[in-house]
């Protein structure tokens, strides 16, 4: 099945935003300062500090 190229787009776009907020050291340091916390804590951290405007 080939997808259109508007859905290519958005799905290439939305890969590139997911890599570039996973790949912020600041959000998602490669080694946590503080040990004990989850993985939903550090997560939930980082969509925190992301400050992404609402919808």
């Amino acid at each position: 099945m080939k997808l259109p190229q508007p859905v290519q787009v958005q799905l290439s776009a939305l890969v590139i935003v997911a890599d570039w907020i996973a790949s912020n050291p600041d959000l998602f340091p490669y080694f946590p300062q503080v040990a004990g916390v989850s993985g939903v804590e550090r997560v939930a951290a980082a969509w925190r500090g992301l400050q992404l405007p609402p919808p």
